[in-house]
């Protein structure tokens, strides 16, 4: 029961506990990120809700110093683990932008912090009505279906499910906010020319796997079919 509720909440929990792999993580943004309309409220929204959780701890003097130092530390240490060098000015680039709006235009105006952090999360939830599929435990099978074929099979439960579980997805937008934003930032480093061959190996990997009728959601899962496919290769 915990685990199905789990699985609701968050769709696929394992993301949210392996965030040091970025082969898994970015194929978890390729799986569930298709439309670009998805794609566009997020990249608006994941910026919005950082710069709101770098305003909700200003207050505390020392909260205000460790969450941006720990938030910049976990990108330098995906960038470093996979060793994307090229990406590294545009991480530092990324956060000191953040700082420098927090500190310069959003902290002497009367911002809401936690208004701010909830409409950034929202605008990355809300981007995923424009999804093309549906996947589990929403559809009504295993596998992820059109959005036609939901509505047309789609049951009450199913129904009540999504929302009641809207809340905590968008509570999981937040939390998921400084992994999908290093994602948006290795596909702004690639169409800028860096790290363009290991972004487009990441890209074609989850792709490949991605076409599956029930593409793999956990991590062992996922990383059994990246086995097969390279024992194919």
């Amino acid at each position: 029961m915990l685990a199905r509720l789990a699985r609701a909440s968050l769709v696929i929990p394992d993301v949210q506990v392996y965030q040091l792999d970025l082969d898994y993580a970015y194929y978890a943004f390729a799986l569930f990120h298709r439309s670009a309309m998805n794609r566009a409220l997020h990249a608006i929204g994941l910026p919005l809700a950082v710069a709101g959780a770098y305003l909700t701890f200003r207050p505390r003097p020392w909260l205000a110093a460790v969450v941006p130092i720990l938030l910049l530390a976990y990108h330098l240490a995906l960038a470093a683990r996979y060793r994307l060098a090229g990406i590294v000015p545009l991480v530092l680039g990324a956060h000191g932008g953040f700082w420098l709006v927090v500190e310069g235009v959003l902290h002497p105006l009367p911002v809401s912090a936690l208004l701010l952090l909830v409409v950034g999360s929202t605008l990355a939830y809300l981007g995923h009505a424009a999804e093309p599929y549906v996947p589990p435990p929403f559809a009504p099978t295993r596998a992820f279906m059109t959005q036609a074929e939901w509505i047309a099979r789609a049951r009450r439960r199913h129904l009540v499910l999504v929302v009641l579980c809207a809340p905590m997805h968008v509570v999981v937008e937040a939390i998921s906010a400084p992994r999908n934003l290093f994602v948006l930032l290795l596909l702004a480093g690639r169409r800028a020319g860096l790290c363009a061959g290991d972004v487009d190996a990441l890209r074609q990997r989850a792709a490949r796997i991605a076409v599956a009728a029930e593409p793999p959601l956990t991590r062992d899962d996922f990383h059994r079919a990246v086995a097969r496919l390279e024992a194919r290769a």
